[in-house]
């Protein structure tokens, strides 16, 4: 599944340029409001569609407001490869990252090679006043996770989540947000 977030909605985007080897199997024509989504009707209509088809209608209706959250993972990865390899759209889609400071090595290598190979707005949210591992141990003591994961959490992925939203124009966990959380599932289960 696709994982875009509408952060808020924009003019409609001009025609989307699929190649002729694209297959496209669901109408992605433009909505003439896209501000008066039916998250019902979209997630009936994306049910059995594939991650290209769903990604191609956002980019078209949604040309301005996308962000995904990425973890940078093979799932994230493969829907930014298709955003910018194949869909190639006309206003960049913002990546939003966590640095949980607890990332792999080889994690925060990909993040720096995927931000060069597709030239991302690439932006980075962590725990604020802590820049490194040992900081993090020093300040909230060894194996947080282990110790309390819901303060691990709070700390390295909600608050800086919110954050994050926050600096896209979005006021997290009000009672509309959870609303649509809600309603957007299975398809769009990170719109917010």
């Amino acid at each position: 599944m696709p994982k875009l977030s509408v952060v808020r909605y924009g003019r409609k985007a001009e025609a989307l340029k699929v190649t002729p080897d694209s297959t496209m199997n669901q109408s992605i024509d433009p909505l003439t409001q896209p501000a008066s989504l039916d998250l019902k009707k979209l997630n009936q209509k994306f049910e059995n569609s594939n991650p290209k088809d769903t990604l191609a209608w956002c980019v078209i209706n949604i040309p301005t407001g996308l962000v995904q959250v990425s973890a940078f993972n093979v799932d994230d990865m493969l829907i930014t490869d298709l955003l910018y390899r194949e869909l190639k759209p006309t206003y960049p889609v913002p990546v939003m990252f966590l640095d949980t400071l607890h990332h792999f090595p080889e994690t925060l290598e990909l993040v720096a090679k995927a931000k060069h190979i597709y030239n991302l707005n690439l932006k980075i949210y962590k725990i604020p006043d802590v820049g490194t591992r040992e900081s993090f141990a020093t300040k909230y003591g060894d194996s947080l996770w282990d110790k309390d994961i819901d303060q691990f959490s709070q700390l390295t992925k909600i608050e800086p989540l919110q954050r994050g939203w926050l600096n896209w124009g979005r006021s997290p966990g009000s009672q509309a947000d959870d609303e649509i959380r809600q309603i957007a599932d299975p398809i769009w289960p990170f719109l917010s």
